[in-house]
């Protein structure tokens, strides 16, 4: 059975969103890894959001 070009649509705009969800998902587990250990938390934070906003910009 062919599928309709809505069909379609959805499928490729879901698989899309997964796609990025898991790439954002990896940038906050690298962010993590990266900073654990360094300072205090509000530092950590400062840091992870950095390496979020670096890794977006690619």
């Amino acid at each position: 059975m062919e599928d309709t070009p809505e069909q379609r649509a959805k499928y490729e705009a879901l698989r899309d969103y997964n796609r990025r969800s898991f790439e954002l998902e990896e940038m906050r587990q690298f962010s993590k890894a990266a900073t654990s250990g360094q300072g205090n938390r509000k530092q950590r934070r400062q840091m992870q959001a950095e390496l979020n906003k670096m890794m977006r910009k690619r």
